[in-house]
């Protein structure tokens, strides 16, 4: 009789959609071709549950991931209290029922939320660290009661070094890109969408509006760029949560206070990622500190430059001089500089979204990074 095919339970409690569900849903197909049995548990509001659901995965909602909602200022964070005791019992009793052999949570709140459960039921632990934060007490006792953390790049491994002396428990495993689907995008439908001529320059922001990722600070970069360049446009794509309303409107009055707000473009919250990183000329990466930044590797398999300030993992993934520039946390005018050194030199910026595109291809492809995911989750495995 063959042995039962072992059974990896994801757990993400995050409720919305963004690059840590989209790298999840690429690691949960890897583990199903693989021969693993998988099932998910996630916020009842997640599209896993609907639009995103995955074939072959049984999925489970659970009141959790509903009142924290600032998950850059709580990402560290357990959680309220009161969702904490409403979830625990309803977690136990799926954990309890589907019997996994393996804990795969996607982030540290995630990992938060079933370590109780864990230790309780003595089940392995595995999670990813995605996130930097000032780490507590409660991070300490999570790497010491994990097998493996599989940490997104080595600033974030440093974070936890001082927590666990055991060998090979922090792992670095960089998030992987699918390079075809985006050196092969067609950039043609979303430049038409914002009227942009042939000749025109596009330089934009991607990902989530908000104070930590940073765009109000490419407004300012860019808005006297626009005034001296008249082929140049400039994108923000991405929404901003209900807290970041007021950041928000903060953008919309910087952009109105620019004589060529004609050319500045809020395109909201898309889905066809690898159009936009093609139709882009560059990327801006303002954020105050990325743990991996999946944006950047996006643009580079698109073959843009990115430039970015130059703190969490941005020296690790952005090459300076060779895939993008690096320019000083807070620093405006410089990064002011930066744009405007690579809106002037067209053969530089395509040099260096070629050299971006061959590293995505020699360290962040999918074929290179899931089967390396998939190694690790099988020695986290209780043999």
């Amino acid at each position: 009789m063959p042995a039962p095919l072992k059974h990896i339970l994801c757990v993400d409690c995050y409720p919305g959609w963004g690059g840590g569900e989209n790298l999840l849903a690429r690691q949960v197909q890897s583990l199903l071709s693989r021969g693993y049995q998988v099932s998910l548990v996630c916020p009842l509001q997640s599209p896993f549950l609907t639009s995103r659901r995955i074939s072959g995965v049984k999925t489970v909602g659970l009141p959790i991931g509903q009142e924290a909602t600032n998950y850059a200022k709580q990402a560290g964070k357990l959680t309220t209290l009161r969702e904490l005791l409403t979830t625990l019992p309803k977690l136990y009793a799926t954990m309890n029922r589907l019997q996994p052999d393996l804990i795969y949570a996607i982030g540290s709140r995630s990992a938060k939320y079933v370590l109780p459960v864990v230790k309780l039921q003595r089940r392995a632990l595995c999670w990813s660290a995605g996130n930097l934060y000032t780490v507590t007490a409660i991070d300490r006792l999570l790497v010491k009661q994990s097998k493996v953390v599989i940490c997104a790049s080595e600033v974030v491994q440093r974070q936890y070094a001082a927590f666990d002396t055991r060998a090979n428990t922090l792992r670095v495993l960089y998030h992987g890109v699918d390079n075809a689907q985006f050196s092969g995008a067609n950039p043609a439908e979303f430049r038409r969408s914002l009227n942009l001529a042939d000749q025109d320059v596009l330089v934009g922001v991607v990902g989530r509006i908000s104070a930590a990722k940073g765009p109000f600070q490419f407004v300012q970069a860019i808005a006297p760029l626009l005034e001296k360049h008249e082929n140049l446009h400039a994108v923000i794509v991405g929404a901003a949560a209900e807290q970041d309303q007021s950041y928000l409107e903060q953008i919309q009055d910087g952009i109105n206070q620019c004589n060529a707000k004609a050319r500045f473009h809020l395109a909201g919250w898309r889905e066809d990622i690898p159009q936009i990183m093609k139709a882009l000329d560059i990327l801006v990466l303002p954020s105050a500190g990325e743990a991996f930044g999946i944006v950047s590797i996006e643009a580079m398999a698109a073959g843009k430059p990115v430039i970015a300030y130059a703190t969490g993992a941005v020296p690790e993934i952005i090459l300076d001089q060779i895939t993008g520039l690096h320019v000083p946390l807070g620093d405006v005018p410089a990064m002011r500089q930066a744009i405007d050194r690579l809106l002037t030199n067209p053969l530089e910026r395509l040099h260096m979204g070629a050299a971006g595109q061959a590293r995505t291809r020699e360290v962040f492809d999918d074929d290179q990074v899931l089967p390396k995911f998939a190694a690790i989750i099988a020695e986290a495995l209780p043999h």
